[in-house]
């Protein structure tokens, strides 16, 4: 049986980042563990920024464009 990939949205994306955080134990130790910037993983749990191919490699995740039916 093939597996379907699951769709994340952005929730999703911070949901996951947070709980990684909390693994991790700080946002500075999983910055420093992924090789990050910790500046700009707190930009993105303050929704001042976009998140960043670098953090969502980290995280497991790439971006892709998908479509909907309406």
């Amino acid at each position: 049986m093939t597996r379907r990939p699951k769709i994340f949205d952005d929730d999703d994306v911070l949901e996951l980042l947070r709980s990684e955080i909390v693994k991790a134990g700080s946002q500075a130790k999983w910055a420093r563990e992924k090789g990050v910037s910790r500046t700009n993983v707190c930009k993105i749990l303050r929704g001042y920024q976009e998140f960043q191919p670098k953090i969502l490699e980290a995280l497991g995740l790439k971006k892709i464009n998908a479509y909907t039916w309406r």
